[in-house]
């Protein structure tokens, strides 16, 4: 049985197949979005997701709308951006929005299993806001 489950969202298909059998390793039971779309559909079908993990850049709908997207409906799983073209300002502006982490790839994968580690405990989400009952909060964290 695995540990938690994650919402893993990357509009390049490789990265999203290489990223979910690495966290697949680890225990994590992972879901794959191609897009936000995709990954909203799946929220609102799964909303037991622990952490999202989503890629800032993808066609159509970024990670920083489906964020927003997902705050709308409520509470919900801590929220994880990665990104190849992280900037001090788009980092800055996540955090302020309420995105729990911000991670520059290429990922070191030791690092983000520490911070799915850190967000999640007991099956429990341990983020920013959580589908575990809690309510929004403005305290983000900065982990990168």
């Amino acid at each position: 049985m695995s540990r938690w489950k994650l919402l893993l969202v990357d509009d390049r298909i490789r990265s999203l197949k290489g990223l979910a059998a690495i966290l697949e390793d680890e225990g994590y039971q992972v879901l794959n979005a191609e897009s936000g779309e995709k990954a909203l559909d799946l929220f609102e079908a799964q909303p037991d997701i622990d952490v999202v993990l989503a890629d800032l850049k993808m066609h159509g709908m970024d990670g920083l709308e489906l964020f927003r997207r997902m705050k709308e409906r409520g509470a919900g799983p801590a929220f994880v951006i990665m990104t190849a073209y992280g900037s001090v300002r788009s980092a800055v502006q996540a955090l302020k929005e309420g995105v729990t982490d911000y991670l520059i790839k290429p990922l070191d994968y030791d690092e983000l299993i520490l911070i799915l580690e850190k967000r999640c405990a007991n099956g429990k989400c341990a983020g920013n806001w959580s589908g575990c009952g809690g309510k929004w909060a403005k305290k983000p964290g900065f982990t990168a």
